[in-house]
């Protein structure tokens, strides 16, 4: 239970930087007149958008920014979760044949 509680604080901790660098850069440009944002970090720029936008993208459509340490951290608070479950399940079958 600890285990998960210190996952759980650390990526809140771990992964909320991202969101005070975001909020401390100030724009004074007013909304109406800002520029439309179309650069997308997880799309490469010289492809073809259609061949990358898909449940299987052809070889070439991927970036760096696909995945990172949260999507590690996610994947471990996930498997220890199904273990803790798991555990549980298995001590109450236990439990309930003696």
């Amino acid at each position: 239970m600890r285990v998960v509680l210190v996952a759980f604080v650390l990526s809140f901790v771990l992964g909320g930087h991202h969101a005070t660098a975001a909020a401390a850069t100030t724009d004074t440009t007013p909304p109406s007149e800002a520029p439309m944002v179309t650069d997308n970090g997880f799309i490469p720029v010289d492809v073809n958008i259609g061949d990358c936008l898909s449940s299987m993208p052809r070889p070439g459509c991927g970036s760096a920014n696909r995945s990172g340490y949260h999507q590690l951290i996610t994947f471990g608070v996930l498997m220890a979760g199904t273990a803790f479950i798991t555990w549980r399940v298995a001590r109450s079958v236990r439990a309930r044949d003696r």
